[in-house]
């Protein structure tokens, strides 16, 4: 939530920031990790049929390079 002019957040509506915060997180770095392998920022070279089970592969070894550290 965006602090109103001139007024304060309540408590919960900041711990709603927070949460949303560390989600948002995730998620831009995640998407950054993606773009790094540059499967989104270079030109798709393989056929048009495999982009779905290619993205999904490496969506997927980012997701268990997070798990295992």
């Amino acid at each position: 939530m965006k602090k109103p002019k001139k007024a304060e957040l309540s408590d919960e509506q900041k711990v709603k920031n927070k949460e949303l915060s560390k989600v948002r997180v995730r998620v831009e770095h995640g998407i950054r990790k993606v773009k790094g392998l540059r499967i989104v920022r270079d030109e798709y070279r393989m056929p048009l049929g495999l982009f779905t089970s290619v993205s999904s592969a490496v969506v997927g070894l980012i997701q268990f390079a997070s798990i295992v550290g």
